[in-house]
């Protein structure tokens, strides 16, 4: 029979009834009850109900539990072997009988009657569990005539439904968390009661995610029994899971309840907690010194009544007994085998944990202890902790021995075994280590841990260390956490002469570029006169050049050598060409300690005493801040020649030079001054003086430093009247565009060398007036009587943008007889009409929008540049490149900053504005945010082979760019950044972002880039090159495609251009790219496409090399070099500083890309990037009057043989 089933009818009621081997199914119809055979047939098990199977399905189905219902019926079904009538996979036999003939008759097949009789009854089951509250399921079934026909309803209606219940089941068990009020046991079985669901319905939790979410769930005080948990090898089963958390729990009770109640550790202070091992987490041993455990700690009040008697004992008369000898009326304090550790006393079972006390008001309390810290004690036998966490490696207690404590009370032991503590680079072993849950500190037995680590511990008042006995080395200093700087004693060096000891010291950069662009200065304090000497510098890389000219002069001057220079050690100090030049002059160059400023005390606090000076000065004339050089330049004249009280009250001045400084030429910082012009008019009817701003003393000059704010042009003269209750800048906003910077092509800059009072060599960019008489001109200038000068207006202000002024009307003076004209032409001057003359006055702002901004400050104004950073960081959030996090002092934050370029077409117009969000990587640490570094850079001559194999086959160049190339690639390892300028979150300024992927300027972001995007050509069928692993190269059938990568700049060639268009829309729904089009501009390549061939050069390049080095308009020359010269490095004349001669070097050997010509004379440059000469230079700009002559030259790619051709030369 089908299935082994057979149907018997008998009095309305349809029987299955199963063979002897398989349970019997009973079906009643709705007019009887359901009831059981009275007998059984020979061999089968007890006949059940169809509808009594609809009794194990625990639940009804409803919109909710669709899965668990199907789960319960679909092992019913199973476990009857009746799935197939509802799977489909068993058809129904045939409804009639087939005659002799093969045709069907009107007899009814049986085997169908047994089908349908099983088939309704299996139907009637489901139905019978459907929940009544449930219309619509109900409603699907209505209609349909056969279990498998309810089967597929049910399922196309809920199927949906139980995909969403999984996703909620699972975020259910993601979000389970143990709250305080409830226990252990119940916060299990609500975990167990969500897996369990989500293993009904096919999703299986296995034991290691299990843990991972329960000890997810657990509250903060299970933090160290997680971490060992996690430390394990062994995953555990729930059951094992189960008893180690319940055992916790109980261990956490009892600690908690006798903390309250039982002092355990009475000898023990505060701050003599050292962190306890972690399997997880290496902590330090110790924190803080702490009490030996020989005594009291000392009492602050000095009253000795402050501690109980030793005859008290827990409040009453009872004379306490010692836990070490057993003996009653001494404490263990005073017990004579206190130190004997091999005395075992009456109870040698029992453990000693610490030392008894009964006054408890100023012991350690153990309820404040954390259990992450363990406390020495030199009494204790054992190491002893509460938290089973801190012993890894650990077995159950099988012995019968108990921890004695200070009171007497004993305490059972349920594991045992070894650990360890790590501190100061050192491993520390701890052996056989006791968990006694009822302890509420861990304890560190003294004794023990020596024995077992073969050191000792030497202790003091205010800290401990630990020496190992074989070699008396020190393995930790219990100053950890109490580090810190140490006072700075007060110099006692003494100096007989000038120059003996020289201090010296850059300050800046300068928040405000000054008129003629200095940021930084640096000054020299001779130790024995305090007289200070004041260089401004545009770059720190002129701190060098700028000491050999004040040792040089200084020693001529003053008949003696500098013996000693002292500063920090910056990298302008601390380069190779200032130490090489210390070294051959013998100069002893002493440096600070690093972060140390301190030891440079000396010119640390001149730094100050010369800005406060400076600023106030300033602030009293009210002056622009670009002014600032020669307001500080003022204050270092005025602080040499002023009485010093560290000298006696002698000025600087007097003890360099020997006599007193004239005071009659002081005159009021940024006053008005009236400058005779005489010298400078063009005629003589034009005004004889100008109004002027005071700016200081000229160092190689005998006058006075003057500055028009109308015309911004310095003077230097000595015919000036001042008026010194008045000052121009006063009535005029600092920001007014009558300050104007005057440029380079305007400015004149003399020797500004102070032989006797300072230096500023770049100080006055524009000085009219006659050269120094003599070295010796910076003797204070001659007196000048004041001048009663008539109030003269001030000069007109100028608004920002350029506008007209008229000039006044020429000055008519009745003494002078006019011209007559007598001619009869008629004109304007005869007809007395007059047009003024128009005056442009400019104030020189850079063009940010052709010129790159330097800083946020600067750009975030400029709404294409701010539009630029906007796109940016929306860009970076739309790839998740970050999530906003806490800052965590545990994990180093690097910053970030905004980085702008133009990007330019091949005509160098400006095609865009791109800023770049970039991480500040130099702050990162190896091995701990970034790893591997490595990332491949395409060759010349790998570029230069692509373009002849591109040309000689007629292929098509295209040109792919990658927008935000480094977003693409992910990070391996943990990296913090602060939120960028501009763009914090101000809900959560405080926070930091988390990197998820690399962004520029993280050292690791080439090569996670590189690796995300070769990742994906191999799989997609390219292979990289073994020659330049920059190079793709893809060869399918007849297609060849090469892809050549550099950074974010693709260059794609071959020959099949339908391939290419796939390959670049392959590409495109991976990264974000921009088809460029034909290759046009590459890398400050430009190609020019000619019929059947192209020309490659760098024309545009060349043009920026030679704006950089000032000689676009340059003579050009024939020849790269003179034919009578070699370079050579025996000249002694160094080049001061030769970044820059390196920096125009580097420029010429990318140039030689396309330039050839230029290989032999750039490589020979090369060979003295070291130690680079003035005739270097030289060769250098000769080089580059040849490009100028040469600027349109390249290479130009044609088709033509494929061999190479050789030209040599012989000689016969």
């Amino acid at each position: 029979m089908t299935d082994g089933f057979h149907a018997l009818q008998k009095q309305g009621t349809c029987t299955l009834v199963s063979p002897p081997s398989e349970p019997t199914i009973m079906a009643t119809s709705s007019s009887s009850s359901a009831s059981s055979t009275s007998s059984n047939p020979p061999g089968t098990i007890s006949q059940t109900p169809i509808l009594l199977l609809k009794d194990l399905v625990s639940v009804k189905l409803d919109a909710t539990n669709y899965v668990i219902w199907k789960y319960q019926i679909v092992s019913i079904f199973e476990s009857y072997s009746l799935l197939d009538m509802i799977d489909g996979t068993a058809s129904p036999p045939a409804q009639y009988l087939a005659d002799a003939n093969g045709e069907s008759s009107l007899n009814v097949n049986p085997l169908y009657k047994q089908w349908k009789a099983r088939d309704q009854a299996l139907k009637t089951l489901i139905n019978a569990t459907l929940s009544p509250s449930l219309v619509i399921a109900i409603t699907l079934v209505i209609g349909q005539t056969t279990t498998q026909g309810v089967w597929q309803a049910l399922e196309r209606r809920y199927t949906s439904l139980s995909r969403t219940h999984v996703l909620s089941l699972k975020g259910e068990l993601d979000r389970v968390k143990k709250s305080n009020t409830e226990t252990m046991t119940v916060y299990l079985a609500r975990v167990k009661e969500i897996r369990d669901k989500l293993g009904s319905v096919g999703v299986n939790i296995d034991d290691e995610d299990l843990l991972h979410v329960v000890l997810k769930g657990l509250p903060a005080d299970y933090d160290p029994f997680c971490s060992a948990m996690r430390t394990r090898e062994r995953v555990i089963c729930c059951e094992e899971l189960h008893v180690l958390l319940t055992s916790e729990e109980e261990s956490k009770k009892n600690a908690r309840h006798t903390s309250s109640d039982i002092p355990h550790m009475a000898m023990a202070a505060t701050n003599s907690q050292f962190p306890a091992p972690s399997t997880n987490t290496p902590l330090p041993l110790f924190s803080a010194p702490w009490n030996r455990g020989h005594g009291f700690p000392p009492n602050p009040h000095g009253n000795s009544q402050s501690y109980n008697s030793p005859g008290t004992f827990n409040g009453s008369s009872q004379c306490p007994q010692c836990q070490i000898c057993g003996k009653t009326g001494n404490l263990a304090l005073d017990c004579f085998h206190r130190m004997n550790f091999a005395y075992q006393g009456r109870q040698p079972s029992a453990k000693l944990a610490a030392i008894a006390s009964t006054n408890m008001k100023n012991a350690f309390n153990a309820s404040s202890s954390t259990q992450s810290s363990w406390i020495l004690d030199t009494g204790a036998t054992d190491h002893f902790t509460p938290d089973i966490s801190h012993i890894p490696d650990c077995h159950e207690y099988r012995g019968n021995e108990q921890v004695t404590v200070g009171n007497g009370q004993s305490l059972p032991i349920n594991h045992t075994g070894n650990s360890q503590l790590y501190a100061s680079s050192h491993l520390f072993k701890l052996r056989h280590v006791l968990h006694v849950p009822s302890m509420s500190s861990n304890l560190l037995s003294v004794h023990k841990f020596c024995k077992d680590n073969n050191a000792s511990f030497h202790f003091d008042a205010s800290k401990f260390r630990i020496k190992d006995l074989s070699s008396g080395r020190l393995l930790y200093s219990g100053l950890t956490g109490k580090m810190h700087q140490l006072p700075f004693p007060k110099s006692v060096s003494i100096t007989s002469r000038p120059l003996e000891i020289v201090h010296s010291d850059v300050w800046g950069p300068a928040p405000i570029t000054s008129n003629n662009g200095t940021r930084f200065y640096v000054i020299f304090v001779d130790d024995f006169t305090r007289f200070t000497w004041f260089f401004p510098l545009h770059h720190k890389s002129q701190v060098l050049s700028s000491f050999m000219h004040f040792k040089s002069t200084m020693e001529n001057l003053l008949s003696c050598t500098l013996k000693i220079l002292r500063t920090d050690c910056g990298g302008e100090y601390s380069k190779y060409e200032f130490q090489n030049f210390c070294s051959s002059t013998g100069v002893l160059h002493q440096f600070t300690c690093p972060h140390t400023s301190q030891q440079n005390g000396v010119a640390e606090r001149k730094h100050r005493h010369i800005v406060d000076k400076g600023l106030t000065l300033m602030s009293q004339a009210s002056l622009p801040l670009h002014l600032w050089p020669y307001a500080f330049s003022t204050s270092v004249f005025l602080i040499n020649r002023l009485p010093s009280p560290h000298r006696g009250f002698i000025s600087p001045w007097e003890r360099l030079f020997g006599s007193i400084p004239s005071y009659s030429s002081f005159r009021s910082f940024g006053c008005a001054c009236y400058l005779l012009l005489r010298p400078y008019s063009k005629h003589k009817l034009l005004l004889r003086f100008v109004q002027c701003v005071f700016l200081g003393y000229p160092s190689n000059a005998k006058g006075f430093l003057c500055f028009d704010p109308v015309l911004s042009r310095f003077f230097v003269s000595r015919h000036v009247q001042f008026d010194e209750t008045v000052y121009p800048f006063h009535n005029r906003s600092t920001s007014s565009s009558l300050h104007k910077i005057p440029t380079h092509s305007q400015s004149f800059n003399p020797a500004w060398l102070s032989t006797l009072l300072y230096f500023h060599p770049c100080l006055v960019p524009s000085v009219l007036g006659p050269p120094p008489p003599s070295i010796l001109s910076s003797h204070t200038p001659a007196p000048t009587a004041p001048l009663s000068v008539p109030h003269v207006p001030d000069p007109v202000s100028v608004p920002l943008v350029p506008a007209p002024v008229s000039m006044p009307p020429p000055i008519n003076s009745g003494l002078v007889p006019l011209p007559t004209n007598d001619h009869p032409m008629q004109t304007r001057a005869k007809s007395g009409i007059s047009k003024p003359k128009q005056v442009h006055f400019t104030k020189t702002i850079p063009d940010y929008l052709t010129v790159e901004p330097p800083s946020f400050a600067v750009a975030r104004n400029i709404p294409q540049w701010y539009d630029a950073m906007a796109s940016e960081f929306s860009a970076l959030q739309r790839q998740s490149t970050w999530s906003l996090v806490p800052s965590s002092p545990h994990h180093p934050v690097i910053g970030c900053h905004w980085v702008f370029k133009l990007k330019h077409n091949s005509n160098g117009s400006v095609a865009r504005y791109k800023a770049r969000l970039v991480a500040q990587g130099n702050h990162q640490t190896p091995s701990l945010d970034f790893n591997e570094t490595f990332s491949p850079v395409v060759k010349p001559a790998t570029m230069r082979l692509m373009l002849s194999i591109a040309a000689q086959q007629r292929w098509s160049l295209r040109q792919l760019d990658i927008s935000n190339a480094f977003l693409h690639g992910s990070l391996k390892e943990c990296v913090y950044m602060r939120q960028p300028p501009g763009f914090v979150d101000p809900a959560l300024p405080s926070h930091v972002f988390f990197l998820h992927k690399s962004i520029y300027g993280l050292r690791q972001a080439p090569r996670a880039w590189f690796e995300k995007f070769s990742f994906h050509l191999l799989t997609i069928g390219f292979i990289a090159s073994q020659a330049d692993p920059s190079l793709f190269l893809y060869k399918q059938g007849s297609t060849v495609l090469y892809l050549l990568l550099y950074v974010d700049d693709i260059i794609l060639t071959g020959n099949a251009p339908i391939a290419i268009t796939d390959l670049i829309t392959n590409l495109g729904s991976v990264f974000e790219l921009k088809d460029l089009g034909p290759l046009k501009y590459f890398l400050g390549l430009q190609i020019d496409y000619k019929p059947s061939r192209f020309f490659v050069h760098q024309s545009k390049y060349a043009m920026d090399v030679l704006s950089r080095q000032n000689m676009s308009t340059c003579k050009p020359c024939s020849s790269l070099f003179v034919s009578s010269s070699k370079l050579s490095s025996d000249s002694a004349d160094f080049l001061p500083d030769p970044t820059p001669y390196r920096s125009l070097v580097g420029a010429l050997q990318y140039l030689t890309f396309t330039r050839l010509d230029l290989s032999f004379a750039v490589n020979s440059l090369c060979q003295h990037m070291q130690s680079p000469t003035s005739a270097h230079l030289v060769a250098a700009k000769r080089v580059l009057r040849y490009v100028r002559g040469t600027i349109s030259h390249g290479l130009l790619f044609q088709p033509g043989p494929m061999h190479l051709t050789c030209w040599v030369q012989m000689v016969i």
